[in-house]
């Protein structure tokens, strides 16, 4: 059953436009229709949308949420980025 209900939520956050499902990750845990959300989401929207479609989905009785914002640019690249000081060749990305 909770192969079932993970490709559930994985199709109904496919076929939002909102959500991008590359960068959400669904994951059942040990209890029966317990669903643990991760990964990124650009705005606050999309984060709480891909948690009422995992919420809509027969059998699912608790959804954790664990999406991080994380705004983009128009060219696709993250709006808050930090310098890793450990490393001189590339920034680290910030997960607000």
């Amino acid at each position: 059953m909770s192969d079932r209900i993970q490709q559930e939520i994985e199709r109904k956050l496919a076929e939002n436009a909102l959500v991008d499902e590359c960068r959400v990750h669904v994951q059942t845990t040990g209890q029966s229709g317990q669903i643990r959300l991760e990964g990124i989401a650009q705005t606050r929207y999309a984060r709480t949308r891909a948690e009422e479609l995992a919420r809509e989905v027969e059998g699912v009785t608790e959804v954790e949420n664990h999406i991080a914002i994380q705004p983009t640019d128009q060219a696709g690249e993250p709006v808050l980025t930090l310098r890793d000081p450990s490393r001189d060749d590339e920034p680290s990305t910030q997960r607000s």
